[in-house]
C-alpha cells in the first residue's frame, strides 16, 4: 500500500519540482514554487543592464586615451592607493557581466535560499517572493559598485577627481546592509504570522 501511495504522489506531483535536486536537499521538504517576477524586480534588471551598457560605453570611447597603467582604489581622501594596467577595467567588465547573470539565474530559485525562518505551505509564496526581491536589490547595488570602480578609474587617468567615488562605495556597502536588515526583518513577521495562525 505504501508503495502504490508513493507511486501516486511522484505522478501527482508538479513537473517544476524536478528543480528541488539542483539546490534543495532531499531531506528538505520545503516546497518548490515558480515565482513569477514582479514588475520592479524587472525595472530593476533593466537598471542593472543599463550600468552595464555604460560601462561598456565608457571603456570602449576612451581606451585609446588611457594611459597603460590607472589607478583602481582610493583613499577616503581620494588619494590612489593601487595602481595596474588598464586591461583591469575589462576584467572588472567581465566580472559584473558574470555576476548579473549568475544572481539573475540564482534568483529564479528562491526555493533554494536559507531563510531566517522555517519554510512551509503557507508562508513559502510569501518567503519566495521576498528572497528573490532581496536578491535583485542585492544584484543592482553590486553593479553600482562596480560601475563606480569603472568610471573612478577613468576618470582620474583622465585627470578628473574621483573622491565621490569613496562615498559611493560606503553608501551601497551602507545600501547592502539596510537591504539585508529590512528583508530579513519582512521574513521574521512571517514566521509570526504563521504561528499565530496555527494557534
Amino acid at each position: 500500500m505504501k508503495q502504490t501511495s508513493n507511486k501516486k504522489e511522484e505522478a501527482n506531483a508538479p513537473k517544476n519540482s524536478k528543480r528541488k535536486n539542483i539546490f534543495v536537499q532531499k531531506s528538505d521538504n520545503r516546497p518548490v514554487i515558480v515565482i513569477e517576477r514582479s514588475s520592479w524586480e524587472k525595472r530593476i534588471d533593466w537598471c542593472c543592464m543599463l550600468f552595464l551598457v555604460m560601462m561598456t560605453l565608457r571603456i570602449s570611447t576612451t581606451w585609446k586615451s588611457l594611459p597603460a597603467k590607472i589607478d583602481t582604489a582610493f583613499a577616503l581622501s581620494g588619494q590612489a592607493m593601487n595602481t595596474s594596467g588598464k586591461g583591469t577595467l575589462l576584467v572588472v567588465l567581465g566580472i559584473s557581466i558574470f555576476l548579473f547573470m549568475f544572481l539573475s539565474f540564482f534568483s529564479r530559485h528562491p526555493y533554494g535560499f536559507n531563510y531566517p525562518v522555517a519554510v512551509t505551505k503557507k508562508n513559502a509564496k510569501s518567503l519566495y517572493q521576498l528572497g528573490s526581491m532581496m536578491m535583485a536589490w542585492i544584484k543592482l547595488l553590486i553593479m553600482i559598485l562596480f560601475a563606480n570602480v569603472v568610471f573612478s578609474a577613468i576618470e582620474l587617468a583622465l585627470g578628473g577627481d574621483p573622491i565621490t567615488s569613496v562615498y559611493i562605495t560606503f553608501g551601497v556597502s551602507a545600501g547592502c546592509i539596510l537591504v539585508l536588515v529590512y528583508f530579513l526583518l519582512q521574513m521574521r513577521k512571517l514566521k509570526d504570522d504563521t504561528n499565530a495562525a496555527n494557534k
